[in-house]
Parts: structure tokens; sequence; C-alpha cells
């Protein structure tokens, strides 16, 4: 009983990290959503989102897969990914400047990471 429980915690808190209706849908006042798309052509083992108030985590991002995060930001602050791939690779993002309320998307390339900013909620989608 107890391990059918566990899983299905397991199963729902991954499941709520890659969507966009819980993670980003309904933003709290100082956050900023971040969706990240893998382009890259492999899965990426292990993402962290690392910020000035923590690290969020995603694991076993398959390519062409994408998966949204809300970091808490009041004010100014900013953000940097580092994706570990399938094979051991690093790839790091640059710093991003961010302000509450500001929707991102993070395409991970092979060998680079682009950045976007969304103003436009029908956009972000």
């Amino acid at each position: 009983m107890k391990k059918t429980m566990l899983l299905s915690l397991l199963f729902f808190l991954i499941y709520a990290c890659k969507s966009e209706g819980n993670a980003c849908k309904y933003l709290e006042k100082d956050d900023v959503c971040i969706k990240i798309i893998n382009k890259s052509g492999e899965e990426i083992k292990h993402l962290s989102v690392n910020y000035e108030r923590g690290k969020k985590e995603i694991f076993n991002l398959n390519n062409n897969e994408k998966a949204f995060i809300s970091i808490n930001s009041p004010g100014e602050g900013s953000y940097m990914l580092v994706a570990v791939f399938e094979n051991g690779d690093i790839l790091k993002s640059k710093d991003t400047y961010v302000e509450a309320g500001y929707k991102m998307t993070e395409i991970i390339h092979r060998k680079k990471i682009e950045t976007k900013t969304n103003l436009i909620l029908s956009d972000y989608r």
C-alpha cells in the first residue's frame, strides 16, 4: 500500500513539474514562468534553474519535450540554466534578467541555449 502511494505521488510530482497548468498557468504575484524546450537531439538527464532564491530541477527531459518551471523573483532578478546531457556534456546559459510576471522561453540546442522573452500570453502557449 505504501509503495503504491509513494509511486503515485512520485508520478504526480514529475507530471506537475512538466505541466504548464501546474507550474505557470496561475502565477503568484512575484513569480516568473520559464518554458524550457529541448531541441538538442539528445535527452537531458538533469536540468537545473539556478536563481537568487534557490534552484529548481528537472530530470530526464527528452528531445522535443517541453517543461514549465516557475521561480519566485520579487522585483529584479536573474536565473541561469545548467543542462547535463545523457553523454555527460554540460551546457550553461548566461544569466538572464527577469522581473516578476515575466514569461520566458529557453530553447536548448546542442551547443547553445536560446532565450526569448514572451510579452503576450497567447504567444507563450
